[in-house]
């Protein structure tokens, strides 16, 4: 997981939905900034804004959607909190664990989102998930030689890889890389966990 830095600008914004727990990251949180398809995020919000309310309430963290970046095809999601170093399973992995499980459930449900878009051909996707990761802190997500990316994939049994360069999306922010997770469900729901 990330610490967040004070930052100015960038891509993207609220959601309208950034009242109370919806907000964005402050200095010292632990951030999880996830990629979501336009078609697929009005189930992460839910009708009249229940599911996010429900996740935020739940994880004790705040989920706020970003505004759709014009000529993007994804949408992201920033989860943060401060982090509590004495839990085993921090607000914002508690809230991350949540939403993923969230894109899991529309991704296998068979059936449409909230806006109609067809899942039953994204179960494949379902069990991948893409973060965006500040360049700054990738080199903490891979360790000296690879050691700590190495430790996540054997502790958690999911893929972890930084992708190329040309994969990232429009939506990122300059400075951003992608990292996709991929596995059974609760590998990657494992590496949410280290």
């Amino acid at each position: 997981y990330l610490k967040a830095k004070p930052r100015g600008g960038g891509a993207g914004g609220g959601s309208g939905l950034s009242g109370g727990l919806g907000g964005g990251p402050s200095p010292g949180d632990v951030v999880f900034r996830f990629l979501c398809g336009n078609s697929r995020t009005g189930s992460i919000i839910g009708k009249g804004g229940v599911s996010i309310t429900h996740m935020r309430e739940e994880s004790c963290a705040r989920i706020k959607v970003e505004h759709l970046v014009p000529g993007a095809e994804e949408r992201v999601i920033v989860v943060s909190a401060p982090d509590t170093p004495d839990t085993d399973l921090s607000p914002s992995q508690n809230a991350a664990v949540r939403v993923y499980s969230r894109m899991m459930e529309m991704a296998t449900s068979g059936g449409k989102d909230n806006e109609g878009a067809n899942l039953n051909d994204a179960a494949a996707a379902a069990r991948t998930v893409r973060l965006l990761v500040p360049s700054s802190q990738v080199g903490c997500l891979l360790g000296k030689g690879g050691c700590i990316i190495n430790q996540m994939r054997d502790e958690s049994g999911a893929q972890i890889r930084v992708m190329p360069k040309e994969q990232i999306p429009a939506c990122a922010m300059e400075g951003d890389e992608l990292v996709a997770i991929s596995g059974e469900a609760g590998a990657v729901r494992l590496a949410f966990d280290n």
